[in-house]
């Protein structure tokens, strides 16, 4: 009895351990696939990354940063790669429109012909001896177009809600460029005045280190007391350790503009001199035209609009799927069949369904 016992739970455990042995040979090979995959598609991101990093030839200007973010700065690049995706889905949508157009052929052989025999209703005897009006072979061909009016409305209003959804990713990329253009002055201008600073406090470094070098000679000839000398040096060497933060803060500025304008890490590249004494003008606006602009320009605005109409577009569809679905039909067939009096013919027609259920499930 134990003995009978045991070999029941041994197969129960068998036949649920098969299924993993049997999976696992197939999840390790699928996985060793996935990884190859991703090998091989780092090797092409990284070719195309490399591809698109700018080569910067003298001292960098302004100008020439925004430039260089507009042409190479990924995020950028990504949503330009994201409107052409939309644009290619316009295309998909508005062929839907099309009325759909099938051709077919077939060709079928018999070992015995389609012979038949007619029996009198009334008698229930024979009426009509055996006989076929087919070929044991034959061959048909047939094309035909069908048009559905309501799939072809409802295509419609897909597509453009498409056309807007690709409105929507431009004026995001719109956004993008306008945020990618703000960061770049902001870190521009963050890294020259880094750079203005960091050089000033290149001099006041010289001058300290020599006051520094200054106090440990008087202590060494011993024209001032040690702790006195201590607290200078102390304070010297603390001067010295907040001007080199202006040196990290203008690395720092330096590293985000080189991000923003699509280089490389550790690219060396110089600033363009700026002249800060130069005189900048204060344009003057006045507030309720800003307002007014920004309400007429915004790209945020343009989508919440986008978007409504999109919403509205959706409840065409839902009311369009209520409706009896008429559709035109054309066929033109051959049938290889020599009994037939007419082997070609034409057919046209028109016909409309109506799912009765879904109009309780479209309200």
């Amino acid at each position: 009895m134990v003995k009978s016992t045991f070999t029941t739970r041994s197969v129960r455990s068998l036949m649920i351990a098969a299924p993993a042995l049997v999976l696992a040979p197939t999840g390790c090979a699928q996985q060793r696939g996935l990884q190859e995959t991703r090998e091989t598609n780092a090797a092409q991101d990284m070719r195309l990354y490399r591809s698109r990093a700018p080569t910067i030839e003298g001292a960098l200007t302004l100008e020439d940063a925004l430039d260089y973010a507009a042409r190479h700065n990924i995020e950028a690049w990504i949503a330009a790669e994201e409107v052409r995706i939309q644009q290619e889905s316009v295309t998909q949508m508005t062929l839907r429109m099309l009325p759909s157009l099938r051709l077919g052929t077939g060709h079928q052989e018999r070992s015995r012909y389609d012979a038949s025999s007619s029996q009198s209703l009334e008698t229930g005897n024979e009426s009509l001896e055996p006989s076929f009006s087919s070929e044991k072979r034959g061959t048909t061909f047939d094309i035909s177009a069908t048009w559905n009016l309501l799939d072809f409305g409802i295509s419609f209003l897909r597509a453009r809600q498409q056309e807007n959804r690709a409105s929507i990713s431009m004026q995001r990329e719109r956004r993008t460029r306008q945020n990618l253009a703000f960061q770049v002055v902001r870190a521009y201008w963050r890294a020259a005045a880094a750079k203005e600073i960091a050089g000033q406090a290149e001099f006041l470094n010289a001058d300290i280190s020599a006051l520094l070098e200054k106090t440990r000679n008087e202590i060494a000839a011993k024209a001032i007391s040690q702790v006195e000398g201590l607290k200078r040096e102390t304070s010297f060497m603390q001067r010295q350790d907040e001007l080199r933060q202006y040196e990290r803060e203008y690395l720092s500025a330096k590293t985000e503009l080189a991000n923003l304008i699509g280089l490389s890490p550790n690219t060396p590249f110089v600033l363009a001199p700026v002249d800060f004494q130069e005189h900048v003008n204060t344009v003057q606006h006045d507030t309720v035209t800003l307002e007014w602009q920004a309400l007429r320009s915004r790209p945020e605005l343009f989508e919440k609009d986008l978007e409504q109409v999109i919403s509205r577009d959706e409840a065409y569809v839902a009311i369009a799927q209520m409706l009896p679905s008429p559709a035109v039909f054309w066929r033109c067939a051959y049938d290889s069949n020599r009994f037939l009096a007419f082997r070609h013919w034409n057919t046209i027609g028109i016909n409309a369904s109506w799912d009765l259920l879904a109009v309780p499930h479209r309200l």
